[in-house]
This record gives structure tokens, C-alpha cells and sequence, in this order.
């Protein structure tokens, strides 16, 4: 009998909650064994770990066998990034024209900002002065992790109300005493 031939997917990286998939191609196996970190075994030929975390780091290995003979053995590195959760909030969340929309943004070691009026900024934290009605609208605030660039959102909605304007007063010639 011959040994199986087993070629099997490059290392892998992945952020957390990313799905990894460990597929593994044979000629002549009739059977598979993965082994990797955190207690990982599957008797396929391809398995699927959804939702990865960090303790899914680490080095896989398979093994295809026949009924008389075993493959060498295989390994993919796969190596989890983490993920930071974002937090967006406002000073305010609903303001007047011509106020400020203070805007922070929590969580990574990078950030984006995107908003209404095309609105962009790599800063967590944000003034946008002599807000408009315009500016109203959702706020997505990233927050990115490196190595990896993973990356994690959450959102702010900010009302923009009119500030109302007033005519000035002018007094009429009818009400002037005599």
C-alpha cells in the first residue's frame, strides 16, 4: 500500500470572531485526524472553528491514514489577533445649530471616525464647532487593532435641531407718545 499524500492550507491570521477554516487535500486517505490548541480534535478532512478567540492561536496538525498506512504529518500555524470592542458616545446627542458635537470614541490602538456630510477623522476624540442641520445622522466610530488590523464598531446618532432666528424689534411711529 502507499502512504497518502497531504497537502494542507497555509498559515492562517485571523482577528477574533473571525471563522477559521482547516481544509486539508489527500490522495488515497480514507481517514483524517486534526489535533491543535485549546483541546482541538476533528476526524474530517476539513473542520470549521467559528468564532475564534485568542486561545485558538496556535499550531494545528493532521494526520490522513489508509487502511495499512498514515501521511506525514501536516501543520498550518494559526495565529489570532485580538479584537478591541468599540464604545461611541456624544457630550450631547441632540444639540442646536451653530453648537459643537464633541464626539468620543473608545476601545483599539488606531481609530476612525465616519459621519454624516462626509465627515472622516483618525482621532477617538472629535469637536465638529458650528454644527449644522447637515451634520446630523449617524456617527461610526472604529476602533482597530494591530498587528492584524482588527477591527470593531458601535455608533452614535447626533440630532442637529434649527436654531431659530428672530427679526429684530423695531418700534412704530403709533405707539410714540405726543
Amino acid at each position: 500500500p502507499e502512504q497518502p499524500v497531504l497537502a494542507v492550507a497555509a498559515d492562517t491570521v485571523l482577528c477574533e470572531g473571525e471563522d477559521l477554516a482547516l481544509v486539508v487535500t489527500s490522495t488515497g486517505a480514507t481517514s483524517f485526524a486534526w489535533t491543535g490548541p485549546n483541546g482541538f480534535t476533528a476526524p474530517t478532512a476539513n473542520a470549521d472553528i467559528n468564532n475564534v478567540l485568542n486561545v485558538n492561536g496556535g499550531v494545528y496538525t493532521v494526520i490522513a491514514s489508509t487502511a495499512f498506512c498514515s501521511s506525514i504529518v501536516r501543520d498550518v500555524t494559526v495565529v489570532v489577533n485580538d479584537t478591541s470592542t468599540a464604545y461611541a458616545s456624544a457630550a450631547a446627542t441632540t444639540i442646536c445649530s451653530g453648537n459643537i458635537i464633541s464626539l468620543v470614541g473608545v476601545g483599539g490602538n488606531g481609530s476612525e471616525w465616519t459621519g454624516p456630510n462626509g465627515f472622516t477623522s483618525t482621532s477617538a476624540n472629535e469637536t465638529i464647532t458650528n454644527a449644522s442641520t447637515a451634520a446630523s445622522g449617524l456617527y461610526t466610530y472604529t476602533s482597530i487593532n494591530n498587528p492584524g488590523d482588527c477591527r470593531h464598531s458601535a455608533t452614535v446618532n447626533i440630532l442637529v435641531n434649527e436654531t431659530p432666528v428672530l427679526d429684530p424689534l423695531q418700534a412704530s411711529d403709533d405707539s410714540l407718545c405726543e
